[in-house]
């Protein structure tokens, strides 16, 4: 943890942790911390842009050092609009944290990611990634269209298929609406184009976590295309 963390330990009864979360089965153990602000990460124009920070690094003599460190600009973006259910909020999350994703965008009626269901279905990636909260989405597609990241809407009508999408390596911000109603004829016209998934068996349609993974893995599989794999032997599904 960071030297200048302030954190303590306290024991609990079984009974006084299982009152305090709200799990059927309790963990045996709770935790408190401060919600992360977006000013933490420069704010989201920056992550979008790109952005430098500075901090403390410890060397090998155990003296410390500040250093700036320059940060790429989001190549891969996750708009959630109007999602309603936690654990298609939290699975997203996960989901674009482990594509590679620069940054979560929540948009107004969206679920609070930091309800504890949420929190939980992502599995620890509020910890990797910046998460914004109800930003407008014209102004969102504004600012990064400027920055040449095209805008894609997974809709399940949508006239392109996944498999036709040209150049799949492009930078993207990908949209995905509300688990019954998806995205709002507004919502869909910011968009460069409307990408449906293509169902090859009888299932009328794809959950909106699930239809978020195929969006985003495509196109973070098609930007990582020759690349090395990245953390040998740790990931995978759960086991």
């Amino acid at each position: 943890m960071p030297r200048a963390s302030k954190f303590f330990l306290r024991e609990a009864t079984a009974e006084v942790l299982a009152t305090m979360g709200d799990a059927e089965t309790s963990q045996g153990l709770v935790a408190v911390g401060r919600i992360p602000r977006g000013n933490d990460v420069g704010g989201l124009e920056s992550v979008l842009a790109g952005w430098s920070s500075s901090g403390p690094v410890r060397r090998p003599d155990g003296s410390s050092a500040v250093v700036q460190q320059d940060h790429e600009p989001a190549r891969l973006a996750a708009g959630l609009l109007g999602l309603k259910d936690p654990g298609n909020v939290g699975t997203i999350i996960r989901t674009a944290d482990a594509a590679g994703a620069g940054v979560g965008v929540l948009g107004p009626g969206t679920t609070d990611p930091w309800a504890p269901k949420v929190v939980r279905a992502a599995a620890g990636s509020h910890f990797h990634l910046p998460l914004f909260v109800g930003i407008d989405p014209g102004d969102l597609v504004t600012f990064v269209r400027a920055q040449g990241t095209r805008v894609l809407a997974a809709d399940g009508a949508g006239e392109l298929a996944l498999t036709d999408v040209e150049r799949p390596g492009e930078p993207a911000l990908w949209l995905f609406g509300h688990e019954a109603h998806g995205l709002s004829e507004g919502q869909k016209a910011l968009a460069d184009a409307r990408v449906s998934i293509p169902l090859y068996g009888r299932a009328e349609s794809l959950n909106v976590a699930t239809a978020a993974t195929v969006c985003l893995y495509s196109t973070a599989m098609a930007q990582h295309a020759g690349a090395p794999h990245a953390g040998e032997g740790g990931g995978g599904a759960d086991r």
